[in-house]
């Protein structure tokens, strides 16, 4: 694709640019810091959400941004980055996550050098990098780094800057200073085009933008060598750059949400040719954004998982194409590229390397040991105090020679309030061919409870210099008490119409109990019931149940679910800080329906004085969670059918509302804990049983049962405690702002197999909010 007088718009745009700046509005709200391992279930989650509503986002007029960054407290939220104040169309809230708007200005790419701007003139060769550069077509960008092959060297920049974006031909010159800076061609050549990554372009009418590919990453690298470019930055930069990547990335195969959320906070650096050294936090992840190539945004590009970085005076024209570290270590983080007023935008580092298949050269030069890099560090299931784990360090040879020599890797673990790691193991590799990958198995037993930060330590062969160790790669991990519950919850959207996996990050094996209730308000499509299925190792899968037949029996819709999950087994007070059990019925068979209540009789493990149940029917046997002639309800009873559990009589059992058709047998899971107020795994919880109050759907909602003991609530399960509607029902939360630390707000569901109302009289209803 031709971009005609995309040279001669340069200067123009950065006019435009500046004078967008006075108008930009707001700075975004600065991170508090990265997340804490505990709230990586909620930030899964959000990055989710962000993934399924980017493409929504950015239809809407103005929208030029959507990320998943963190709002106050830590929580994680939306991030949507605004061309204008007061967008009109962007919801307050997705998925459960706020929507935080911020006005950016359009985002430009950063190779638009603004006027009054010191030139930024030749370097003696070898020249640093950090420094303006550029195509003989372009006015100037920045050269990001020295990277390597193994075998050859290359200077890292942009595509834009040293392919004129897709303009240039394989084997152009680039110039170090750029053309503007009144670098000549060839005099100036510092190298020559090898390979870019082509951006694809969307189409632009009207107002609208239609964006069929997108792209991840805007790149480029030039044959040089070590005559011409040098490895570190000028003085005043933040110096050489490491060649171990930040600890958020390593093998794309199993780079997760998890580990990408370290990012967010951390603090960065960066030399570029028009500000020099600056820093900054990265403020957002997995961002798409759409970026103009031209001064009227006529050419425009959208980028997915990108970086966001504050503040706006972290970069502007000129600096395209720098490579952005952590002011800790040096280790890289990103390539920028792109920005506005108010934010820059970077690529992540490890797609743009992999992409050429080069390492950043921190300039240890000639010797293959520093091909070897550690690519991901993993745990055999879920570590528990005073079990054996096995820890799997994933090596791999990323250059283009063989690794001839012996090294050693060391693993060493840094306890919970320790300051210093301790060695687990050291084990010997013997060689490693190019591009071979190898794995080590270190046996860990963790000593307490809590996360524990893993470090892989490749060391250099003995005839490297005396400083040889080189730091690779850092993990968390959680161990996990002994023999606790293991709670986990969760907290997103499900469907009619197919299942929705949940990864709990825990190996339950076959003892994983869960228990899910579905929160929405009325739908014109009729009632739903939370459904579960393959519930077992460190996942399960969720959906809607749809109870009625007729025309509704082929639309579909979504809703938000809350669930909670813990280990199947018996708990006390005094060894896991809870009175609880939890239990599951495989092959239950029993189906109770509007014809008979009984349920299946149970003794307790415990005794309690109040007992709350809650349960769940955790298997299905249909494809579709809304199959008509799959769905079932958990309830529970006590002496009669309409009194709740009491301290001597429990049943439980599934039921089909006016149904009376029975079902293939399954599986029943329910927990049993004490009323009153505690913590479970470190979780403040309120359990309870309501008074019988809460009426139907199709009565006058919401149903109020107040609480107290907790400062804040997340998530909460109800069950039927009793069943006093002949028709059968069971409890629903009910409205978009159902769960807060003083009030449930609720209704009783019913199905629609006789009829289409939902009227019921009042029930009691069982309770377990968690803060």
């Amino acid at each position: 694709m031709r971009i005609p007088g995309y040279t001669r718009c340069c200067l123009a745009v950065a006019l435009a640019l500046l004078l967008a700046a006075g108008t930009a509005g707001a700075q975004p709200i600065q991170n508090s810091g990265k997340p804490q391992p505990k709230d990586f279930e909620r930030f899964r989650a959000a990055i989710a959400a962000t993934k399924k509503h980017a493409d929504a986002l950015m239809k809407i007029r103005g929208v030029v941004a959507a990320a998943t960054s963190v709002g106050s407290g830590g929580t994680p939220i939306v991030k949507v980055l605004t061309s204008e104040a007061n967008v009109a169309g962007i919801p307050p809230s997705l998925d459960g996550f706020p929507v935080q708007v911020s006005v950016s200005g359009r985002i430009y790419a950063w190779s638009h050098i603004p006027p009054d701007t010191s030139p930024a003139g030749p370097w003696t060769r070898p020249v640093p990098i950090g420094v303006s550069t550029g195509h003989p077509a372009i006015t100037a960008g920045t050269i990001g780094a020295r990277v390597t092959n193994g075998i050859n060297l290359f200077a890292l920049s942009n595509n834009h800057v040293y392919a004129n974006a897709n303009n240039a031909g394989i084997g152009d010159n680039v110039l170090q200073p750029g053309a503007f800076d009144e670098g000549v061609d060839p005099a100036d050549a510092i190298g020559t085009l090898a390979d870019f990554e082509p951006i694809r372009f969307c189409t632009v009418f009207l107002i609208w933008i239609i964006c069929q590919e997108t792209n991840q990453i805007d790149a480029a690298i030039a044959a040089t060598d070590e005559s011409k470019l040098g490895f570190a930055t000028p003085p005043g930069g933040f110096g050489t750059p490491s060649s171990v990547l930040h600890a958020a990335y390593g093998d794309p195969a199993v780079i997760g949400d998890e580990t990408l959320t370290q990012l967010l906070g951390v603090s960065v650096t960066k030399h570029g040719r028009t500000t020099a050294a600056t820093t900054g936090t990265v403020d957002s992840i997995n961002a798409t954004v759409d970026v103009c190539y031209d001064q009227e945004c006529l050419l425009v590009a959208r980028f997915t998982d990108q970086l966001i970085i504050t503040p706006g005076t972290f970069s502007a024209g000129g600096d395209s194409g720098s490579l952005i570290v952590s002011t800790s270590g040096n280790n890289p983080v990103g390539l920028l590229f792109a920005g506005s007023s108010a934010n820059t935008i970077a690529n992540r580092i490890d797609l743009v390397l992999n992409r050429f298949a080069v390492a950043i050269d921190s300039g240890a030069g000639g010797t293959p040991f520093t091909d070897v890099a550690v690519q991901n560090i993993s745990v055999s299931g879920a570590p528990v105090v005073g079990q054996s784990t096995d820890v799997i360090v994933t090596l791999r040879n990323v250059g283009n020679q063989d690794v001839s020599g012996s090294f050693d890797v060391a693993l060493g673990v840094t306890a919970p309030g320790a300051s210093a790691p301790v060695e687990v193991g050291m084990l010997q590799v013997s060689s490693l061919n190019a591009g071979e990958v190898v794995q080590l198995t270190f046996p860990w037993t963790p000593a307490v409870a809590g996360n524990h930060a893993l470090q892989a330590t490749q060391l250099l062969a003995d005839d490297e210099p005396s400083n040889n160790a080189h730091s690779l790669a850092n993990v968390n991990v959680l161990a996990e008490a002994l023999a606790g519950p293991v709670l986990r919850l969760w907290n997103g959207s499900a469907s009619t119409n197919g299942w929705t996996t949940v990864d709990v990050g825990h190996d339950y094996g076959n003892e994983m109990v869960v228990v899910c209730t579905p929160n929405y308000d009325v739908m014109g499509l009729g009632p739903a019931m939370a459904r579960v299925r393959n519930a077992a190792g460190s996942s399960f899968e969720v959906g809607l149940a749809r109870p009625w037949y007729g025309s509704f029996a082929g639309e579909h819709w979504s809703a938000n679910v809350h669930c909670m999950v813990v280990r199947a087994g018996v708990y006390t007070q005094s060894e896991h800080g809870v009175k609880m059990e939890a239990v599951r019925l495989e092959n239950f068979a029993l189906t109770d329906n509007s014809k008979s209540w009984v349920g299946q009789q149970r003794s307790y493990a415990n005794s309690y004085s109040v007992p709350v149940v809650v349960g769940q029917v955790i298997s299905s046997t249909g494809d579709i969670p809304g199959s008509v002639t799959d769905w079932s309800v958990f309830w529970s009873r006590g002496a009669q059918a309409t009194q709740p559990p009491s301290s001597t009589r429990l049943y439980v059992g599934r039921h089909t509302g006016q149904d009376p058709r029975s079902r293939p047998a399954e599986t029943i899971g329910y927990i049993v804990i004490e009323a009153g107020t505690g913590t479970m795994d470190g979780r403040g919880y309120t359990a309870g049983l309501g008074p019988d109050s809460v009426s139907g759907v199709g009565d006058r909602p919401p149903y109020v049962y107040g609480l107290s003991g907790l400062s804040t609530a997340s998530t909460a399960i109800l069950s039927s405690a009793g069943m006093d509607g002949k028709d059968g029902g069971w409890p629903i939360l009910y409205g978009s702002n159902a769960v807060t630390a003083t009030q449930l707000r609720m209704a009783i569901e019913e199905d629609w197999y006789w009829d289409s109302e939902r009227r019921h009289t009042t029930e009691q209803v069982n309770y377990l909010v968690f803060q």
